[in-house]
C-alpha cells in the first residue's frame, strides 16, 4: 500500500481511537453534575435545588429558605430537552451527553472554517482539527465534564459557530444570538 492510501486508513483509526477514549472517560467517570441538577430542578419548575441536591453541594447559596447553584444557568437550559425525556423516569440529566453532542458540533464548527480559510483537503482538515481537539488545552474540557469544564465547552461550541457563520454568511439574525449565548456562558 501506497502513503496514499495509508494516511486516509491511519487517519481514521485515530479518529476512531479518539472517539472511543473520549467516550469512555465521559461515561465511566463521575465528575460533579451541578447543571444537571439545575436542569432537573427547572424541569420540575424550581429556580432552587430540589429535593437531596440541597445539602450534596458545598458552592450554593440560600436566600429566603431556598438554595440556589453559584453558576448561570445558560447550560443548564442546554441540557432541558434531556432533562424533559428523562423527567418521567425521575433521573437526573447526565452532563456527558451534553458533552459529546457540543464536541460533535465544535468538529462541524471547526471543519466549515477550515474550508472557508481555503483548506480543500479532507486529510489536512482532520489533521488540523486533531490537532485542535487534543494536543491543546481543549482535551483537558473534553475528557474531564464536570461543570465548570462543560461550561467551558459550552463557550467553546458558541465561538467556533459564532467564526463558521462570520466566515460563511454573516447573517444578523443568526450572530447577535450567538454574542448573547456566549455573553450567558
Amino acid at each position: 500500500m501506497t502513503r496514499k492510501h495509508l494516511e486516509p486508513l491511519f487517519l481514521s483509526l485515530l479518529a476512531s481511537a479518539l472517539l472511543i477514549f473520549t467516550l469512555f472517560f465521559n461515561i465511566t467517570r463521575y465528575y460533579s453534575q451541578h447543571y444537571s441538577v439545575m436542569a432537573y430542578s427547572l424541569a420540575k419548575g424550581h429556580f432552587d435545588l430540589i429535593g437531596e441536591f440541597r445539602e450534596k453541594y458545598l458552592d450554593t447559596v440560600v436566600i429566603a429558605g431556598k438554595t440556589y447553584f453559584t453558576a448561570d444557568p445558560g447550560t443548564a437550559i442546554l441540557l432541558l430537552p434531556i432533562a424533559a425525556i428523562l423527567l418521567p423516569f425521575d433521573k437526573v440529566p447526565p452532563q456527558w451527553v451534553l458533552n459529546i453532542i457540543l464536541v460533535l458540533f465544535s468538529t462541524y464548527a471547526l471543519q466549515k472554517i477550515l474550508l472557508a480559510k481555503g483548506v480543500t483537503q479532507s486529510a489536512s482538515r482532520i489533521w488540523l482539527t486533531l490537532t485542535f481537539f487534543f494536543a491543546t488545552s481543549v482535551v483537558s474540557i473534553i475528557y474531564v465534564p464536570n461543570t465548570w469544564n462543560l461550561a467551558q465547552t459550552v463557550a467553546l461550541t458558541l465561538s467556533l459557530i459564532f467564526i463558521s457563520e462570520y466566515l460563511a454568511r454573516r447573517r444578523l439574525f443568526v450572530l447577535l444570538p450567538l454574542i448573547l449565548a456566549m455573553a450567558f456562558t
